[in-house]
């Protein structure tokens, strides 16, 4: 065997080993492993762990409280819009399906227990309802036609507005209609129905500065994809929105909107194992337009620790950095 193919076989090998490995500490560690808690005094945290572990500790002031319920819209009888994307060799395809099913164990990791997948019938049901602390997430790159009608007056605008939480991924807001024979229709200027104006574009950009408000850091964000995220100096004047991660200059990686009593969340780029364990790590540690970080704390723990902690609001603990573990939010103390 020539040097130079066998030197790139053991390299594909062990990118993949990487991957397998690295899925195995996501999905496999039992929750029970792990564990944290906060003082009455809200001063002190003890972070408990079976092995030798990282851990980060950030303390905030207004973010959101865990959704009272998840759902991830998912429907294979219904067109979707997200962009087919390429896998190393060897590796597994990343579908809509595939995705999904990791996203609710990279969800599980971050003690976000209370997650269902739902069709377009589902849905329609849970969006006809009040949406405060109700968190939906929508991968497909459209939404289908029982929630969202191309108007103003969308169940899925006004579920919205009455303090609902949209987590959105796959291709541009409001841009696409999805039907239960597999075709989509697309909405002139639909992204403004959400967010006010057309903010939003298809653009492929380069985007390696972070964002310099601590957040990124602090949460261990990893994606660097801004495609289909917002463009903040578009948005109408007056709109409370946080973008967050890397920057191309114009748009963020991921940035929370207000909209109404509730939030649109835009997680940037096409489907990529790293934009799931960062949409993971938003929903679950509450992140908010109006997020700001008061505490920040980082160390390793072998059994157990405790750290001193700034009282604040909101403290989410983690351990594992990028491949997270383990993580919980504890609410305001």
């Amino acid at each position: 065997m020539k040097v130079g193919l066998s030197v790139t076989i053991a390299t594909v090998a062990f990118i993949l080993l990487v991957v397998v490995i690295g899925e195995a500490l996501i999905l496999t560690y039992s929750h029970d492993n792990y564990s944290s808690s906060i003082s009455d005094d809200g001063q002190l945290c003890e972070i408990t762990s079976r092995g030798a572990h990282c851990y980060d500790v950030v303390v905030t002031a207004g973010s959101m409280d865990s959704p009272s319920a998840v759902y991830i819209y998912y429907d294979e009888r219904y067109g979707s819009a997200h962009e087919t994307v390429s896998v190393a060799v060897g590796a597994r395809e990343l579908t809509e399906e595939s995705y999904v099913k990791q996203l609710v164990k990279t969800l599980n990791v971050r003690s976000i227990t209370n997650v269902s997948i739902i069709n377009a019938e589902e849905a329609a049901g849970i969006l006809s309802g009040d949406g405060n602390g109700i968190a939906l997430i929508s991968l497909s790159g459209a939404l289908p036609d029982t929630v969202y009608n191309g108007t103003s007056d969308s169940p899925v605008i006004r579920w919205i507005e009455s303090g609902g939480r949209l987590y959105w991924a796959g291709n541009v807001l409001g841009k696409y209609i999805a039907h239960d024979n597999g075709s989509v229709t697309e909405v002139p200027n639909g992204t403004s129905l959400f967010l006010g104006s057309e903010c939003i574009d298809s653009e492929r950009t380069e985007s390696y500065s972070r964002i310099d408000n601590r957040i990124g850091k602090a949460y261990s964000l990893i994606s660097n994809d801004t495609r289909y995220s917002v463009i903040a100096s578009k948005l109408p004047e007056g709109t409370q929105c946080l973008g967050f991660g890397f920057t191309d200059g114009l748009r963020s990686s991921s940035c929370i909107v207000s909209v109404g009593n509730g939030t649109v969340c835009i997680i940037g780029g096409d489907y990529s194992d790293y934009q799931r364990i960062d949409l993971a790590q938003i929903v679950a540690s509450g992140l908010s337009p109006l997020t700001n970080i008061i505490d920040h704390r980082t160390g390793t723990v072998s059994g157990k620790t405790v750290t001193e902690i700034t009282r604040g609001g909101s403290v989410y603990v983690y351990i594992g950095g990028d491949l997270t573990v383990y993580a919980e939010l504890h609410e305001a103390v």
